[in-house]
């Protein structure tokens, strides 16, 4: 019924440099790494406006990193199917959030 991928999609992307803590949650960084601790004792200390600081900060890399993620693949996907990407078969509206990629 299902089938194996024969191939690496290519239009993935990897989406790094979140945050160091981040990166030790899923074994890519050593949980005894400098950053990763100062991060971890960061977040986990008593000082409100250091920690909402750090998260403020944090989520605008996230959106930053998430739509040059987000623009590669597109432009990736594009390259590797044509016309035949998945942008293209859904409903027009999203025309509105895939034609401001194209340019780039």
């Amino acid at each position: 019924m299902f089938r194996t991928v024969l191939y690496r999609f290519p239009a993935a992307v990897k989406l790094e440099g979140l945050s160091a803590l981040l990166s030790a949650l899923v074994c890519r960084r050593r949980w005894n790494s400098l950053v990763v601790l100062k991060e971890r004792d960061l977040l986990l200390g008593s000082d409100i406006n250091r920690i909402r600081a750090y998260i403020t900060k944090w989520r605008a890399n996230a959106v930053r990193l998430a739509v040059k993620a987000f623009k590669a693949s597109y432009r990736a996907e594009r390259r590797a199917f044509g016309d035949r990407l998945y942008y293209k078969l859904l409903d027009k509206s999203v025309d509105s959030i895939v034609a401001p990629l194209e340019p780039d």
